[in-house]
């Protein structure tokens, strides 16, 4: 087989895109417990995860949830362990991918976001030849997608951020014990 007709054959066997996913963003609930996410903004991989979800979300009640971004290295830790303890104080779950595996592959960060109404972004000190975590950046845009709430943290080291991806205003923060009183003093809690 020539290396035209292999591709001839490879464009055949591509998945065809729904009408629905192709369209207008349909009304349909991927999950009745999260109420703002419609089955046609649910990434194809997720689709088969739905049991895990749910079974998620008996757990962690969506509206008491929220998705915490952040770069997962041993300086963020304490960060991470007063996010957590100021959300529990206002009786919230902070959830952070790394610790929960509804999915099984690099989908698991999306999926934990859907389950959470808000978010918290961490923009911490940035890796050699990085301006910030991509990662977080990525997730911070699939809640903007879905016009969920999120706290914007940026570390006071940080020169910039883009504003063509963030979009939003962010807070400055200093230690872990700043994150704490930002979290505690946010208004969408």
């Amino acid at each position: 087989m020539s290396g035209g007709q292999l591709a001839d054959n490879l464009v055949l066997l591509l998945p065809t895109v729904t009408a629905q996913r192709s369209g207008a963003v349909g009304k349909e609930l991927f999950i009745p417990d999260i109420p703002d996410l419609p089955t046609a903004l649910v990434p194809n991989p997720i689709v088969g995860w739905r049991s895990n979800i749910e079974a998620f979300l008996h757990q962690h009640p969506f509206d008491r949830s929220v998705f915490v971004m952040i770069r997962y290295r041993r300086r963020t830790e304490a960060i991470i362990t007063r996010i957590k303890q100021a959300l529990h104080a206002k009786g919230l779950f902070a959830v952070i991918a790394s610790e929960h595996a509804i999915t099984d592959d690099l989908y698991n960060p999306i999926a934990c976001l859907l389950c959470c109404a808000r978010g918290i972004a961490v923009f911490d000190t940035a890796e050699r030849r990085e301006t910030f975590n991509p990662n977080v950046a990525y997730e911070l845009g699939m809640l903007h997608l879905l016009g969920r709430p999120c706290l914007i943290l940026k570390h006071r080291q940080l020169k910039t951020l883009q504003t063509d991806i963030l979009m939003k205003v962010y807070v400055a923060f200093r230690n872990a014990a700043d994150v704490s009183q930002l979290v505690t003093d946010w208004k969408e809690l």
